[in-house]
């Protein structure tokens, strides 16, 4: 099993809910513990807040390879 990904970053959405640090950590676990056929599993090491504008935030999530 090759353990080469096409993408090395993930993006998602939001809509309709504020969301901060805390939202997002809480967040990840269940995003990357969904079983994916390429058998990676990863560990969130940082979550930190980039951007913050009048209707949204962006944040930056930094993981490790288990």
């Amino acid at each position: 099993m090759s353990k080469a990904r096409s993408a090395m970053d993930l993006d998602a959405t939001v809509r309709r809910t504020g969301v901060n640090v805390e939202d997002i950590e809480n967040l990840m676990p269940s995003i990357i513990a969904v079983p994916i056929e390429d058998g990676m599993e990863f560990q969130v090491k940082s979550i930190s807040e980039i951007m913050d504008e009048a209707e949204s935030s962006i944040f930056y999530c930094e993981f490790s390879l288990l």
